[in-house]
C-alpha cells in the first residue's frame, strides 16, 4: 500500500487497511506523509483527511496582476490537474466567488512565503450538538477554502532577484495546487511532486509543459478515498482539553460557525468564526500525530486569518 520508507505525518498507514485496495491502484503514493487535520473528541482530537468534496467545480481566481503569460501557466497547471484522475474540475471566478485564490506576492511584502510559494487551504468540520458529525465511519469534514501565494523570483547566492525558469515556476504552480487540494505537508521520500526537491518539481514542470500528465500518484490516492477517512487519534494534554471544551461549549451557545482547522508543517489551527465574523479559537505548537500530546498556545484573535 505505501512505500517501504514509513509515513511522517504521525499516524499508522495500517488505519488505511479497509481502503487497501483502492490504495493498491495508485502504487507508490506517500500519503501517510499527509500529515492529519483534526477534530475535538472525546477525551482528544480524532485525526482525519481532507479534500475537497466530489461533483462540485473548485472556484477559483487568478492574480489580478498576472501577465497574459502567466495567467496561461496558471490555467495549465489547473488543467493538468484536472486531467490527473482525481475527479476535480477547476471554474474560473472573480476574486469575491473564489474558493481557491492565487495571489503573486512581492519579496518586499512581509505576508509573502519565506520561499517561493506557500499555501493554506482550511477543512471545516460538522459538529452536531458539540460532537463530531461522523458519515459512513468517516468525520463529515470538507476543503472549503485555500490561498496560493506565488513570487516571480527567487534570490541567487547574492541575494539578487532571479526570475523563474519555466520548467520551476510551473512546477512550483502543480506543487502549491497539491497542497490546495488536500495534502498539507511534504513526501518525505519518492519522485513525488509533493516533496521538497526542487528537481522533481522542475521535472513535473518539464513532463506538464511537453503536454504530458503531471504522474504523481499521491493525490490520485487522497482522492480515492473519501474526505474525512480517520487515520488516528491524538492526546490532550489537561489544560489544552479543558480550554477546548470551554469554547466549544461557548461556540454552541452562541451559534459561532465552524469550526475550520489549518494544518501547516510546523504548526496547525483550529478556530471558530464569532458573531462579529472573526477566528476565535487556537494556534497548536509541535507536530500533531497519533499518541503525541498537542497544546494550544495562542488565541485564534491573534491569528490573522
Amino acid at each position: 500500500m505505501l512505500a517501504c520508507t514509513p509515513g511522517q505525518g504521525g499516524w499508522d498507514p495500517a488505519s488505511l487497511a479497509p481502503h487497501a485496495e483502492r490504495l493498491g491502484r495508485h502504487a507508490g503514493h506517500r500519503l501517510a506523509d499527509a500529515r492529519p487535520y483534526f477534530a475535538p473528541a472525546a477525551g482528544g482530537l480524532v485525526l482525519f483527511l481532507c479534500r475537497w468534496p466530489d461533483g462540485r467545480a473548485i472556484p477559483v481566481s487568478l492574480p489580478e496582476d498576472a501577465t497574459a503569460p502567466e495567467r496561461e501557466r496558471l490555467r495549465g497547471a489547473l488543467r493538468a490537474w484536472e486531467a490527473e484522475g482525481l475527479g476535480v474540475v477547476f471554474e474560473e471566478v472573480p476574486r469575491p466567488s473564489a474558493r481557491i485564490r492565487i495571489d503573486f506576492v512581492a519579496r518586499s511584502s512581509e505576508e509573502g512565503p519565506a520561499g517561493s510559494a506557500n499555501t493554506a487551504a482550511d477543512c471545516r468540520v460538522k459538529l452536531h450538538q458539540g460532537r463530531v458529525e461522523m458519515n459512513h465511519g468517516a468525520v463529515s469534514a470538507e476543503l472549503v477554502r485555500a490561498s496560493i501565494h506565488l513570487r516571480r523570483e527567487n534570490l541567487d547566492l547574492l541575494e539578487r532577484p532571479v526570475p523563474l525558469a519555466d520548467d520551476r515556476a510551473l512546477g512550483t504552480v502543480l506543487h502549491e495546487i497539491g497542497h490546495a487540494l488536500g495534502f498539507p505537508s511534504h513526501a518525505a521520500s519518492g519522485n513525488s511532486l509533493m516533496g521538497r526537491s526542487v528537481s522533481h518539481v522542475r521535472r513535473a514542470g518539464s513532463r506538464v509543459l511537453r503536454g504530458e500528465r503531471i504522474g504523481d500518484p499521491t493525490l490520485r490516492a487522497l482522492y480515492a478515498l473519501p474526505s474525512g477517512v480517520v487515520v488516528g487519534h491524538a492526546v490532550l494534554l489537561g489544560e489544552t482539553r479543558l480550554r477546548l471544551n470551554e469554547l466549544q461549549v461557548r461556540a454552541q451557545a452562541e451559534g459561532w460557525d465552524g469550526p475550520e482547522v489549518r494544518v501547516g508543517d510546523r504548526s496547525t489551527r483550529i478556530a471558530w468564526w464569532d458573531e462579529r465574523g472573526r477566528p476565535v479559537g487556537f494556534l497548536v505548537s509541535g507536530e500533531l500525530g497519533a499518541g503525541r500530546p498537542w497544546l494550544a498556545t495562542a488565541a485564534a484573535r491573534e491569528l490573522g486569518y
